[in-house]
Parts: C-alpha cells; structure tokens; sequence
C-alpha cells in the first residue's frame, strides 16, 4: 500500500512537470496534464486513509478483554515479568511493568492493591484494518469531476485573455494556479470530508503463564530489613513448646534429609510383599504414612521453583494424597531402629503438639472421621494456584515445620460443609480420562452464586487459552508464550460452557450467620478439539479469521432408540412437508454438525426457490438465505421440532458419526420465508428504480454542464468540450481502477 501509494505520489507530478516543459508551446494543454497528476495524486492519499480506518470500533473491544484477561490471571496467580517485595509481616507485593499491583497475603488470599495504568502498559503493533465503506467512492468521483470543469472554465479564460473573473478580480493568466487550486480542493475534500482519520488505540499485550519456564524473572526487593519472620505458630503457646518444636522439627528434618529420599519411598511403596494377609493392617498404616511422606517431599522440593501450571498440579496432587490417607484412622507415626532420640517425643507428645500446630503444606483442609466430606481447599485448579510463588526459603520452612511436629494430616474446620455429593473430580490433579484431557477449575467463595459463576467464566477462558498454547507447543515443538485471542480462534463462551465444559459442581461453606458458595466446573478436551484448536490458531497467524467453533444446540444429542423420523422418505401432510437431512459418515461430531448446518441451508434454500416459483410463475429466483436474512439459528430453532440424532456406523475402517434432522416446513413457516424474499425483492427494485434516476439526472446535468459551459466560451471549444471532458472522466475511472487494484 505503501509502495503504491509513494509510486503515483512520485511519478505522477514528474510526468506532469515533463510535459509541462516538453509543451512550452502549449501551455493549457501541459496544465491539464499536470492537474489531472494532482488529482491523481490525490485520490491516492484518499484511498490511503480510507485504508487505515480507526480501530475503535472493534478493536476497543478485543483490548478490554485483553486487559480483563490479564488481570484475573494476576489475581489467580503470579505472572511473568513481576517484582516481588517481602514484607517483615510474611506478605508479598508483586508489581509489574503497567503500574498493576497485586498482594499475596500469607493466609493464601490474592488481592489487587493497584489497577494497571493505561499509559504505561504493553503495546502491539499496530495493525492496518481495510475498510469496507464505498461511500467515499461516488462522493470522491463527484468532486473531481466538478473542480475539473471548474479548472476546465478556469484554462479557458486564460487563454482568451479575460482579465476578470465572476468576481471582476484579476485573471489567472494561464499561469497554472487553477490547476493548483483544483489539486488543493481534491485534497481538502478528500482529507476532510470522504477519508476517516486514523486513531491510535492502546492494547495491552495478552500474557498466557508459558508452561515450561513462568517464574524466571523475579527480583527480590524488601520493602525494609527485617529479621526472619518466625515460625507461623499460635500466640497463645508458651515459649517452651515453640522453642521444643523449633528444635523437633530441626532434628527430625536432618534425618528425614539422611534416610528419606524419594527412591526409598518408592521402594518401599513398590516393594514385594509376601503375607499380605497377616500385614494388611501393619502394610495399610505404613502405606498411609509412606504416601504422606512422600507428598510433603515432593512439595518441599519441587513447589518453590516450579511453574505455576506445575505447582497447581502438585497441589491438587499432595491434597488428593492427603485426603487418602486422612480417611482411615489417624495413627501416630512408628519410631525406627535407628531414629534419633527427639524423634521418640513425637509418638509421645503428638497430641499436645497437634493441637498447638497448624500444618500448612499445601493449606487443604481434609475430612475427619465424623465428617468424611473435604471441605473447602485454598488451593487453586491448575491456572490458578494458591501460594504457588512462594520464595524457596519460606517454602521449605513451611513444607518441613508439619512434617517435623505431626506426621499426621490436619482436621477441617467446624464450619465446612459441601452442599450434595462431592465429586471425585473436584480435587484430581489434570489427567487423562478415556483418551481426553481433563482439568478442574476452581473459583474463589463468595456469597452469591452468580458472583462465583462470574469468576469461574473468566478463569475458564484463560484456562481454555493456556490449553491451546499447550496443544500448540506440542504441535510446533517450540513454547508459545502469545497468541491470538480466543475470539480469533472462534471460541466463544457459549462453545466453552456447552461443549469443553462437562461437568460442574456448587460448594456451600457455612460461615458465620451466612454461607458462602464456590463453584468447580470440569473441563474436557478431546484429541479432535486440540486439533481444531492447533488448525485454527495457524489459521490466525496466518492473517485469516476463522468461523465461530459449532456447538450444539440445547436439546441435540438424543440418546436410545433410534427414531422413527430418521427412516422416512419426505412426505406432504395436511400442508405440512417434513423432510430428512443427512450429515453423511464422518469420524467426529464436530464434523457431522458442519455437514449438517450446510445440508440443512439448501434444504431451506431449495424450499425458498420453490415458495417463489409458484409465486410468480417461474419468472423469479429467490437470492441466497443470508441476503433475506434467514439465519442458521432461525433454522434451527423454529424449522427444526425434533431432537437432532448422532448414530455411529461400523465401517471397516472403524467407528464413524452420522447426524440426523428433521425439518418441518408448516404453512406458517413457508409464509415467514415467502414474506422475507417479498422484502428482499421490493428493496431490491427501490435500489434499482434510484440508481437509474442517479444514472439520468447525473447525464442530464453532465450535459447541461457542457452546454453552459460551452454558452461561456461562446463556442470556441465546443469540440474540445464534447470530446476531451468525457475522455478526461473516462481516464480519471480508469486511473482511479488502476489505483484501487494496486492498493487494494
């Protein structure tokens, strides 16, 4: 665009300047030329701007939810580019580059103490949108046409030597500054009137956590020396028991250091085991104690300097873990051959310490043996992870204190309670389930259950959005930090709630006087939808747009008994046509809906043609659906009375999906399409019945144009007139078509 632009500015006005001096003879012949280069000249930088229109429109849209993104994955969980400041009361600050400051308080809650600021945030490049209005084009072709006759009547007085104009100043004598005065006026119309003025629009770069490396770029800054906080104990204990742990948990930890590793659980975890029978109940205490063990090492070592995506696993993990080996009886831990002698305090003070101490591993709160339902857990689903960045220090401090003083898991409050049945899913870490990956996300408590399905639309989209960047890095081989949006991608948040999400489920905790409500909700994502995802965001960088991603509507999928309708051949009741439409064999629903959307139009379409060929004899033909504004939707909502149906076909080369629909054309339907078609063609003979009233007053007034103008000259140029103003319009549309193909 650029180039082409820079081409007719430069070439343009040389080749007027060379015939202006190969012409010295003619001189008004050498000014034609060079005003019609102006002109040209012109047109080109209105078709510039007209290019780069303002984004505003749509693209203040995509920014918002940009930056709404960004910030609840900062309110969930530590992003890169952060600096973290440690207060002396066990807090930490995290601020980033746009001015956003986010607090993570010791207890585990996030909160946001400063919103980004807008002049300081990340930008993109700026991105040329074409624009699609032809209104400049009429518009544009009316005003040259007039500043040419105007310069035309100009040329002419010169040239006959008038020394007054219709104002009885001064004559332009030939002199070429009418011509000036034609290219100036093109350029104020253009650039005023028919061009939009571009706008520059700020969006904030879109931050997924990347998956393999998310916390590498973290400065430590403390807001002002301060000693080590000490251990998180209650204040109410003597000095004694908080100096007696201290000491416990530093021995113990020293030989859990020398004699527990991860191997040796393993080993003993995976060990042959002979009387099963007689030491199922000394193998199942041991087992418990084992996996407990080995959940508190794992996150000891692993949760400081992991990813955020890592630590929300690792604590659904250790948490799942906990649970399992809270749900039997609680039994104090056994004492080893060679264990130190503080280790035997354990058995012994157990009790007294338990009570004192509050262990704060992973922060979950697991059943007791009269209430066997889990409670409430901080930690997050796996984008938004409680207590995830926490510095290694702080972290390994917490991890060994509850190792060293219980070995025992903590009881839940008095005040959780789950409302229903618990499902299993709720606190499984991302897996595998029957070839589909699957995630749990998780929202925060609130009061009302609407505030917490807001949060959980929110973190379902991000959610969603890291799992594209994943699919995509395993498909590209490299990791994709950003992206288009998933509005780019076609993902909506209807395909999200209808299709990913399979499952949720509502938490009730009883708080004091109130209760507060969380809400889980189950994401499932097939090896056919991570390939939509990874076509369609190549698509994206490609530059193209995808189509929205299909998802069913409400009440498809029928299950039982294949129905009756599926069989029939196209009938005619009682004014009523009913007709079968068939998707075909395909390996995926989702490519089955896709078949059976367009099947489903030219059924319609077809009924359309048939509606108007009664109507008026075969003489008409009805235009496509989307032009009578006939919609998918409208299709499916009011042509469609059955449930949709998807059978699975055995073929040789394996399981393949057919969808089914049946469309019912009753009289009051065909009157809705033939009313949408009498619309169509009634606002289609108005545009014609103008545009050919345009055509005529527009000749008419060119020729009576010509005919004053021709008055004013008292006949001289009348040739001239008649023959070089038409070829002058013509050649100013051919230059204005060279134009548009070379931009556009």
């Amino acid at each position: 665009m650029v180039a082409s632009w820079l081409m007719l500015t430069i070439l343009a006005p040389a080749a007027g300047l060379a015939l202006l001096i190969a012409w010295r003879n003619r001189p008004q012949t050498a000014m034609l030329v060079l005003g019609l280069a102006v002109a040209v000249v012109a047109l080109a930088l209105i078709r510039s701007q007209a290019h780069q229109v303002q984004f505003q429109n749509r693209q203040m849209v995509h920014a918002r939810r940009q930056a709404e993104i960004l910030r609840h994955q900062r309110l969930a969980a530590t992003t890169a580019g952060a600096t973290i400041q440690h207060s002396p009361a066990g807090s930490r600050l995290e601020t980033y580059a746009n001015g956003m400051q986010v607090r993570q308080w010791p207890a585990g809650p996030r909160e946001i103490v400063r919103e980004a600021d807008h002049l300081h945030t990340f930008y993109t490049p700026q991105e040329a949108m074409v624009s699609r209005g032809h209104a400049w084009i009429p518009l544009g072709a009316a005003g040259v046409l007039l500043v040419s006759l105007a310069a035309v009547y100009l040329m002419l007085r010169s040239k006959r030597g008038e020394d007054r104009d219709v104002h009885g100043s001064r004559g332009f004598r030939g002199s070429g500054i009418g011509w000036i005065a034609a290219g100036a006026l093109v350029l104020l119309v253009g650039g005023l009137l028919l061009a939009e003025r571009r706008t520059e629009v700020i969006i904030p770069e879109e931050v997924i956590v990347p998956l393999p490396h998310a916390m590498d770029v973290t400065a430590q800054a403390p807001l002002a020396p301060a000693a080590p906080a000490a251990p998180s104990l209650p204040v109410a204990l003597p000095q004694a028991v908080r100096e007696f742990q201290t000491e416990l948990a530093e021995e113990v930890y020293a030989y859990a250091e020398e004699h527990d590793t991860l191997e040796s659980m393993w080993e003993r975890l995976t060990g042959p085991r002979i009387k099963l029978v007689e030491e199922s109940d000394k193998l199942a205490e041991q087992s418990q104690r084992d996996l407990e063990g080995a959940a508190r090492l794992i996150l000891q070592r692993s949760l400081p300097t992991a990813d955020p995506f890592t630590q929300g696993w690792l604590s659904n993990a250790a948490k799942a873990i906990l649970q399992a080996s809270a749900s039997g009886r609680r039994r104090a831990p056994q004492q080893p051959a060679d264990a130190p002698a503080a280790f035997a305090a354990v058995t012994a003070e157990a009790p007294a310490v338990e009570a004192a101490a509050t262990p704060s591993v992973v922060r979950a709160e697991v059943a007791s043996e009269e209430d066997n339902q889990p409670a409430a857990a901080v930690a997050e689903a796996p984008l938004a992870t409680a207590e995830a960045a926490a510095s290694a220090p702080a972290a390994a401090e917490a991890a060994t204190a509850p190792v060293a003083a219980t070995h025992t898991t903590p009881e839940p409050p008095a005040h959780a309670a789950a409302s229903g049945e618990r499902p299993e899913w709720v606190d499984q870490p991302p897996h595998e389930h029957d070839g589909a990956y699957r995630v749990a996300i998780s929202t925060d408590y609130h009061f009302r259950v609407e505030e917490s399905r807001a949060q959980l639309e929110n973190r379902l989209r991000y959610a969603v959005a890291d799992r594209v960047r994943q699919t995509v890095s395993e498909a590209i081989g490299r990791p994709v930090v950003r992206g288009p949006m998933l509005a780019d991608l076609g993902i909506d948040e209807e395909y999200i709630r209808r299709v990913l999400c399979v499952a949720d489920y509502v938490e009730t905790e009883a708080a004091p006087g109130s209760q507060r409500k969380r809400v889980h909700a189950l994401l499932q994502f097939t090896p056919q939808q991570d390939a939509a995802f990874v076509s369609r965001w190549q698509a994206a960088m490609r530059g193209e747009r995808p189509g929205p991603m299909y998802y069913p509507p409400a009440k498809t999928y029928t299950t039982g008994e294949r129905p009756a309708w599926v069989d029939q051949p196209p009938t005619l009741s009682g004014g009523t046509r009913r007709v079968v439409v068939s998707s075909g064999p395909y390996s995926t629903v989702e490519e089955c809906y896709g078949k059976l959307k367009e099947k489903l139009a030219a059924a319609v379409q077809a009924r359309v043609d048939e509606l108007v060929r009664e109507s008026t004899g075969g003489q008409e033909q009805a235009p496509p659906l989307h032009a009578m504004n006939i919609s998918m939707d409208y299709i499916l909502r009011e042509l469609c009375p059955e449930n949709d149906y998807v059978e699975t076909i055995n073929a040789s080369f394996g399981e393949m999906k057919q969808a089914y629909a049946l469309l019912e054309f009753q009289p009051p339907a065909d009157e809705f399409l033939l009313n949408q078609w009498r619309n169509y063609a009634r606002e289609e003979r108005v545009f014609n019945i103008v545009s050919l009233a345009g055509c005529i007053f527009g000749g008419l007034a060119g020729v009576y144009g010509l005919l004053k103008v021709d008055t004013w000259t008292r006949g001289y140029y009348t040739k001239r007139l008649f023959l070089g103003v038409p070829a002058a319009i013509i050649a100013v549309g051919l230059a204005m078509g060279a134009m548009l193909g070379l931009i556009g």
